[in-house]
């Protein structure tokens, strides 16, 4: 097993998965909290018990915070870095999904100083202690987040598993 910040230098700062969630409406029965409704940024983010079976992520997979964020035209993230305290920063990794409007001119979501060009319904990887913030130009744009622990072997053996670009058997503990 490797932290996260093996994980970032072994495959990046921005990593594909081979991981999907379709676009869909909120889950009404597992919301637990509403937030930044009104707020700056003009966004609501739902925060869930748990991820929805659609997210793709087994139920053995130790998670914190999924959160489906609603986004209109205008809605904004400033520029932020997330994950300051060390301890959290070694244990998870954060996912984000973009089950729509990926193209940067309808959502320009940008990570270190790069826009990104994610794939419609792709998990990825990101390294939220770099600084992002994005920008959304059409109504109704959706983005999935969701913190995996990899300090479980269970959670860190499966999130290993679909790294997209990996050729399976190689890497940290593996002759």
């Amino acid at each position: 097993m490797f932290s996260t910040m093996e994980l970032f230098s072994l495959y990046g700062n921005v990593i594909a998965l081979d991981l999907y969630a379709p676009y869909e409406n909120l889950h009404h029965d597992i919301v637990e909290e509403k937030r930044y409704e009104n707020t700056i940024g003009n966004k609501i983010v739902w925060k869930y018990k748990n991820p929805p079976k659609s997210w793709n992520i087994p139920d053995y997979v130790i998670t914190n915070k999924p959160v489906k964020i609603d986004l209109n035209c205008g809605s904004f993230f400033l520029p932020h870095r997330d994950l300051i305290f060390e301890e959290f920063q070694r244990k998870y990794v954060r996912l984000n999904c973009h089950p729509n409007f990926t193209h940067p001119e309808e959502c320009t979501y940008i990570i270190d100083n790069k826009i990104q060009h994610f794939r419609q319904n792709q998990w990825m990887i990101i390294n939220p202690s770099l600084c992002h913030y994005s920008f959304c130009f059409k109504n109704g744009t959706t983005h999935y987040v969701v913190d995996i622990d990899i300090s479980d072997k269970k959670s860190h053996d499966w999130l290993v598993s679909k790294i997209q670009y990996v050729s399976k058997g190689h890497g940290p503990g593996n002759k």
